[in-house]
């Protein structure tokens, strides 16, 4: 068996991926099928013109929009409304730059994206084959003079197809750095008994030749992969989440239209694949390597929600989902909430950090995580209680020395990591009963001292004392008093 090499002309290759959109509440949108371009050059940085044909199983209404919107990578700045045509199951339709109802259809063209309004009266039959042309072979509603110019690089490359008229779908082009393929032929095995003369000319050395590699029927755990060949071949899909692939699913039919369904695939998950096909002699022919994602329309899991490291001010709200997705904490004095925590990275182990709470508060919350598909998950409301900051300590060892005219006080202040203070009232008949509202007790001394004169006083008058401690919340310890009287 030899290894023989062969420069071919490149066949317009093109893969489609169908995609469906995918919503909190999945909404299934209809697909485009039969999705196709025809580029006039697939290579990078060449000018091209695009014939694009799909067929719209919902067709379209008066003011709705059909757009196409081309890869960033892709230049399409000198295009105008002369350079793009519309046609309806082949009849041409009018187009204008300018607002509807100047034609049937109005045409826009921004960041890549090319957007038909459909005008009054003008109206799309479900099942209706669309062809956009844009380029030079637009002709219809004015004469194209420009063209848009393929990525620079080599690559794959997606044409996608939505608007407002509600189907969707996706057109994926490989770009080469030049107009040709490499094919590798295997020679098929010689019989023992009838080796080869060097005069006997060989036989088919000719691999197939793999074109129009389309992904149809994307669901969650299937697709379809479809290729023509220009000759009778059996049919290989390689597949798997890299582009080592890793899987094959094989149909031994000798065929020209190929269709290979993968089953069992992962729902959310990139597919690289290539097809491979070998004709009876035994050569063979391989596409390049392209990608597809199956939808997921399943919402995380949440599950382990709990609240950790309660202080009197914060706490961290933490659970898990069985997928990578966003972290969003919604908490408040009710279930109405009212704040929100929010990060954006898809994870499956979610830490938020709540702070400013009040102590001894009870608090609501609940998680949500939302997956790359736009699947969101919500947890059941829970509560919990941020630490109390109770009121500050006595203080100890308060003693009052009398003097001539004067008491001389001193204390030990407690040991409250929040401590603003301590206030002093005093009477004459009785123990001040408390620290705010007691106003036949005046208050002698406030501050974070532990000793105080008190002047200008009446000798032979009997003082009553009592210190109140204070934090910085305001709290008052339940005081101290002078002779040996506790509040507590």
């Amino acid at each position: 068996m030899g290894d023989y090499l062969k420069r071919i002309g490149l066949a317009a290759f093109v893969a489609v991926i169908f995609t469906a959109m995918v919503a909190a509440t999945p909404a299934h949108a209809a697909t485009v099928t039969a999705a196709n371009d025809r580029p006039s050059a697939l290579s990078a940085g060449q000018t091209a013109e695009h014939t694009l044909t799909f067929t719209t199983p919902t067709g379209a209404t008066a003011g709705t929009t059909i757009t196409v919107t081309f890869d960033a990578p892709f230049n399409t700045a000198s295009i105008v409304e002369d350079d793009i045509d519309i046609a309806d199951d082949g009849i041409d339709l009018t187009t204008s730059a300018s607002a509807c109802p100047a034609a049937e259809t109005s045409v826009a063209i921004a960041s890549d994206v090319i957007t038909f309004t459909l005008c009054a009266g003008t109206t799309i039959t479900a099942g209706s084959i669309i062809t956009v042309e844009v380029g030079t072979i637009a002709t219809s509603s004015g004469t194209g003079v420009n063209r848009i110019t393929n990525p620079s690089g080599a690559g794959s490359y997606f044409i996608g197809i939505g608007g407002t008229f509600g189907d969707s779908g996706s057109i994926i082009l490989p770009m080469v750095s030049d107009d040709s393929v490499t094919i590798t032929v295997v020679l098929g095995q010689q019989q023992a008994s009838s080796p080869p003369s060097s005069s006997t000319p060989p036989g088919d050395v000719t691999a197939p030749v793999i074109s129009n590699v389309v992904v149809f029927s994307v669901t969650e755990t299937t697709a379809d992969i479809s290729w023509n060949t220009n000759e009778t071949a059996d049919s290989k899909v390689d597949y798997g989440l890299t582009d080592m692939y890793g899987e094959t699913k094989t149909d031994g039919s000798y065929l020209s239209g190929h269709s290979v369904q993968l089953t069992g695939l992962q729902s959310g998950k990139t597919y690289h694949f290539r097809a491979r096909s070998t004709d009876p002699s035994g050569n063979t022919g391989s596409s390049g390597d392209f990608t597809f994602t199956t939808p997921d329309y399943t919402a995380p899991v949440i599950s382990g929600l709990s609240v950790t490291d309660i202080t009197e001010t914060s706490a961290r709200i933490v659970w898990t989902t069985n997928e990578d997705a966003t972290s969003v904490a919604n908490y408040g004095l009710t279930t109405n909430y009212g704040s929100t925590l929010i990060d954006p990275s898809l994870t499956t182990s979610h830490s938020m950090l709540v702070t400013g709470l009040t102590d001894g508060t009870t608090y609501h919350f609940h998680a949500r995580s939302t997956d790359g598909f736009a699947n969101e998950a919500v947890s059941a409301d829970e509560t919990f209680v941020t630490i109390p900051n109770p009121p500050p300590a006595n203080v100890l060892n308060f003693t009052v020395i009398a003097g001539n005219k004067q008491n001389v006080l001193t204390w030990t202040n407690p040991l409250d990591a929040d401590l603003a203070g301590v206030r002093i009232r005093f009477c004459t008949n009785r123990y001040p009963q408390s620290p705010v509202n007691d106003e036949v007790c005046p208050i002698a001394y406030s501050g974070m001292e532990t000793s105080f004169t008190h002047a200008n006083l009446v000798n032979a008058t009997t003082y009553y004392y009592a210190a109140f401690a204070f934090d910085q919340k305001g709290q008052f310890a339940s005081g101290a008093g002078y002779p040996e009287h506790s509040r507590n």
